[in-house]
């Protein structure tokens, strides 16, 4: 028995965007002076920033500085019982506890703000065996196990619950198409205030109050801490000499795993948008459905001078703008089966194969890199299943080892010097495509997430990427110097046939290909004019890169 204590205490400076992000999008603006305006010419992101003409700006304001302190608890349990001389059994429990500071800032307006977890029964049991069955000369090695594991909270969730509460931060958000935000839009690349990147506050001007909005970062009030359950057991037997082939099987369950949403959004409702050609020029034929958080306005106002017009979304609650709840709702499942021939070194020859069979599947938890928010398409309908980012189903491993000897030094002294010494060495590695997910760019939702949406009549991660396969070979020489120093000579070759291998491009949630961009500006179809459209990438479907080709690298080595 035992156990462990971690005292965390951090000082995080992260500014944000404190300096001001322009994003560049299509626009329509005036043929002659470039002033953005409803109507005129469209001009594409490109020519857009070629003549300092952005779509939106964006920065940051508030305190940069956050203490997401946690304190770390554990206690174990655990015995091991020989049942038979052939038998070994174990038995454990664990308990894990992780705190935060309870002092953070509340917001009248949203409950949950400010709130930490408080999950005290992760009770973790585990069990394992090992047994050997069959005669005393190469036995059946069985080996398995099962338990739960928690884990920690990274703090970053911490911090943001801290800084982004929705009373001491917020930002501003300007549209350079609406009238209003014309009026105090910066001049590119100037950001609305100056803010030193070493300052730890960074406050809003006077005159930008009406235009400030505020982010909150929540935990849910029956958040739980994630967990895993994992089960594994395998099969091992020696079949020749020096050769052992293993199968093993493992599932491992996730449960409880955090999830961003955006729960401050209205109920949504189908809109239809036409589809254009990648040019944004020709009617494709198709219209796309939605589910929209915002509706269009048919009624000309200040604010929509020419409708139709796509209005900004009406938050339930108005004073906040979006609120990321973190939730412990989502789920993983993992099933492989894997199949190794090992053979140890003999006579010069080491070879160690082994293929893997795998499922792996989700409902969509936070991005890959820890704080990112999820890519959860329909904050009213969150539970999308589909396989995981970096699923893989099939996958191959097969690596030699040769060191050949093929000259005494006794009776060979020249040949011995010439021709021993010598390593070739090899690894194939083959595998199935990872599922790539089909995005499309300008929130077309229009939930102000711009990383969230999806093709339409497509679901996630459901496009497969082409197969992947590699040659990696070394040649090496082996030189003794002395008694006390030894070089070794080598030669890699990466990816030896230069085998394209097709790439997608790789973001932080994932492979993912632009199927297509949402365009938020008026067309007219069959003499019906459509607040937006969606222009469609015809080759979405193929990949734009490729992996490393061949690549060729000498070492030297000194051993002593």
């Amino acid at each position: 028995f035992g156990g462990d204590m971690v005292i965390t205490k951090t000082a995080n400076f992260f500014p944000g965007t404190f300096g001001g992000e322009y994003i560049f999008d299509p626009i329509r603006v005036n043929p002659f002076t470039f002033a953005p305006q409803t109507f005129g010419l469209s001009i594409t992101p490109l020519r857009a920033y070629a003549h300092h003409v952005p779509r939106y700006f964006f920065q940051d304001f508030g305190n940069a500085m956050s203490h997401p302190n946690t304190n770390e608890y554990a206690m174990f349990v655990e015995d091991s019982w020989r049942a038979h001389r052939r038998l070994n059994l174990n038995f454990g429990l664990r308990y894990d506890l992780q705190t935060f500071r309870s002092d953070l800032q509340a917001n009248p307006l949203w409950g949950p703000a400010g709130k930490v977890p408080n999950d005290r029964n992760n009770f973790a049991p585990r069990f394992g065996f090992g047994a050997a069955l069959g005669g005393e000369n190469r036995p059946w090695m069985i080996r398995g196990g099962a338990g739960i594991f928690f884990t920690r909270i990274p703090q970053i969730y911490n911090s943001s619950v801290e800084t982004q509460n929705g009373v001491t931060n917020g930002e501003v958000f300007l549209d350079n198409r609406n009238f209003f935000a014309q009026q105090v839009f910066p001049v590119y690349p100037n950001p609305l205030a100056v803010c030193p990147p070493s300052v730890p506050i960074c406050n809003v001007p006077s005159n930008l109050s009406g235009f400030l909005s505020s982010t909150v970062f929540s935990f849910a009030p029956n958040f739980q801490t994630p967990y895993v359950e994992q089960a594994s057991i395998s099969v091992e037997k020696e079949v020749l000499k020096n050769t052992t082939v293993t199968v093993s099987g493992i599932y491992v369950a996730g449960k409880h795993l955090i999830r961003a949403r955006d729960v401050n959004l209205p109920v949504p409702q189908t809109l239809n948008y036409p589809v254009l050609d990648e040019t944004g020029t020709n009617f494709t034929g198709q219209f796309f459905p939605v589910q929209s958080f915002a509706s269009w306005q048919f009624v000309a106002t200040a604010t929509c001078p020419f409708p139709p017009c796509i209005n900004s979304v009406q938050r339930p609650i108005s004073h906040i703008g979006a609120i990321y709840q973190y939730e412990s709702a989502a789920s993983s499942l993992y099933e492989g089966m894997t199949v190794s021939v090992k053979r140890r070194m003999s006579r010069g020859l080491y070879l160690h194969s082994t293929y893997t069979w795998a499922n792996a599947t989700d409902t969509l938890q936070d991005a890959l890199v820890a704080g990112s928010t999820s890519n959860v398409q329909n904050s009213a309908a969150p539970k999308e299943k589909a396989k995981s980012s970096n699923a893989q189903r099939h996958r191959l491993a097969l690596a030699v080892d040769w060191q050949p000897m093929p000259f005494k030094k006794q009776e060979h002294s020249a040949l011995s010097k010439v021709l021993n010494d010598w390593q070739l060495a090899g690894i194939v590695t083959a595998g199935s495509g990872r599922p790539v997910n089909a995005v499309v760019t300008g929130d077309a939702n229009r939930d102000g997430n711009t990383n969230n949406d999806r093709l339409p009549g497509v679901s996630r991660n459901s496009i497969n990427s082409p197969n992947y396969f590699t040659l990696d070979t070394r040649i090496s020489r082996h030189f003794k110097l002395n008694k006390q120093f030894k070089l070794e000579a080598m030669m890699d070759v990466f990816n030896t046939f230069n085998h394209i291998n097709p790439l997608y491009t790789v973001m932080e949630s994932g492979y993912i290909t632009v199927a297509a961009s949402f365009v938020p500006i008026p067309v007219i179809i069959h003499g019906v004019t459509y607040p937006g459209y969606y222009s469609k990438n015809a080759n979405y479907l193929k990949p734009q890169n490729a992996y490393a080709p061949r690549q060729i690298q000498f070492s030297v080595k000194l051993k002593f």
